[in-house]
């Protein structure tokens, strides 16, 4: 991968095929579990048996890649993020919790983080979202579920711009009482 990446910087096609062969050819290499062997010696196969290395560490091998899964801090003291995004911050206020989420636009993604107060409401996409246990089968969609006694919120995130932006609401204004209308006088008589 860093051959390709190289070859892309330095605008040499011939470099950058070099290097997309190069991981083709190892990735061409899987078994049934998706690992590849560790080390292939002259006159091994892709068969014999040995030293393997599972799918999630060869992911890490092949690239610099910012979207590799991670702990992030959030630039608020307390909570932290576990994500592959690139960059999660959260603002907050007494009244207000602001995430800002980075991510490829059109992808779904998985972010968790840990040490979030309770809260009555949550909005995604500027719209109220309800909190739903199968949030994660969602078909292209978003979600979200919060786990109290731990105090982590999991957000399930439809990336629609480069940046989305989550709140969380402490305190819920009360719905305005609907007015009372005055009985006519020229109601009929029943």
């Amino acid at each position: 991968m860093a051959v390709q990446k190289w070859g892309e910087r330095t605008g040499s096609d011939e470099w950058a095929g070099i290097g997309r062969s190069l991981t083709l050819s190892v990735l061409s290499l899987t078994n049934d579990s998706g690992s590849v062997p560790a080390f292939l010696a002259r006159g091994e196969t892709a068969g014999d048996t040995g030293e393997r290395i599972s799918s999630a560490r060869l992911y890490r091998l092949l690239g610099d890649n910012e979207y590799l899964p991670h702990t992030a801090a959030t630039g608020t003291s307390g909570i932290w993020a576990w994500t592959a995004a690139s960059s999660v911050n959260v603002s907050r206020t007494d009244t207000v919790m602001d995430i800002t989420i980075r991510f490829p636009v059109g992808e779904t993604h998985y972010v968790m983080l840990r040490n979030v107060p309770t809260f009555p409401l949550l909005q995604i996409y500027e719209v109220n979202w309800r909190r739903a246990v199968d949030f994660e089968s969602y078909y292209n969609s978003s979600g979200w579920y919060y786990f109290e006694q731990e105090r982590t919120l999991v957000l399930k995130i439809n990336q629609r711009s480069n940046t989305e932006n989550v709140k969380i609401y402490f305190s819920v204004p009360r719905a305005p009482e609907p007015e009372v209308q005055p009985e006519s006088e020229n109601q009929p008589v029943q």
